[in-house]
């Protein structure tokens, strides 16, 4: 989990870092692939303290952390561009580091609170037999992904070319956050 999430962050650094086409293909590759890494692993450690401690709603709040995630960026990526200007991206993608690199740092010290005791898998075992079909979950993790990220780049400059401003460009992703959020309590 903590590869995957290191990996979205210093992906969101180098998209501040560089205009270059190729270069953002590949950064937003690796960010699906780290988002899926640490969703997956980050789902099968939050089921893991949930269990230990009798605490279902564990579950229910790793889900939602991607929607406030959404929120997060919905409602500071408007602004500034807005403040900025709308060239003004490699801002847009600094604010989202640093908001990532802030969100990064208080999960891993609340995960370090709360982690259970390892238990490495070995192959062979029916867990590693388990894990070893798990990669096909964490495939589909990254196709789904890297699908959202290009619809939702598509979905905003739809918003954008109508002519809307900030604020309804924050309203629109803080209402698909807050829908994430919501769903894994419904």
């Amino acid at each position: 989990m903590a590869a995957g999430l290191w990996v979205c962050v210093f992906v969101l650094g180098l998209c501040a870092a560089t205009r270059e086409t190729v270069t953002l293909n590949v950064a937003h590759g690796l960010a699906g692939l780290g988002g899926g890494l640490a969703f997956f692993a980050g789902s099968v450690q939050s089921t893991q303290i949930a269990q230990r401690h009798s605490a279902a709603g564990a579950l229910g709040l790793f889900y939602a952390g991607p929607g406030l995630g959404i929120v997060f960026s919905g409602l500071a990526v408007p602004v500034a561009l807005k403040v900025f200007g709308r060239g003004s991206w490699s801002i847009a993608r600094t604010v989202q580091a640093g908001l990532a690199l802030v969100l990064a740092i208080v999960l891993m010290c609340r995960r370090a609170s709360l982690r259970a005791g390892p238990t490495p898998v070995q192959a062979g075992t029916k867990q590693g037999r388990i894990c070893s079909r798990m990669i096909w979950l964490l495939g589909g993790y990254l196709i789904y992904g890297a699908g959202y990220v290009a619809y939702m780049l598509f979905m905003i400059a739809w918003v954008q070319d109508r002519g809307r401003e900030a604020g309804i460009q924050a309203a629109f992703w803080a209402v698909i956050g807050a829908a994430a959020m919501a769903s894994p309590w419904i």
